[in-house]
């Protein structure tokens, strides 16, 4: 994923998470956990800049550390690589 943005590179981390945690469809994931579709989807493809707190809440939801989600090596790079203002 060259080049890709923060948003973009978290929101296929939290994809790939859902996905190992054995969850057929996102749809699927949001009904059992109880968010909403549009902005799980939002926040999957990259669309929007999450908050730490909205996160949290979804590492938790897939009973897994937070580090787990953030976890990723070009999530690290996007970071270091992100102007500070």
């Amino acid at each position: 994923m060259a080049n890709a943005d923060f948003s973009e590179i978290l929101g296929a981390r939290v994809r790939n998470c859902i996905e190992a945690a054995g969850y057929r469809t996102i749809e699927e994931f949001a009904f059992a956990k109880g968010l909403s579709k549009s902005t799980l989807s939002e926040l999957l493809n990259g669309k929007t800049k999450p908050s730490v707190e909205t996160v949290a809440r979804i590492a938790a939801r897939l009973k897994i550390p937070l580090w787990e989600l953030l976890r990723d090596s070009e999530l690290d790079l996007s970071v270091r690589e992100m102007d500070p203002d």
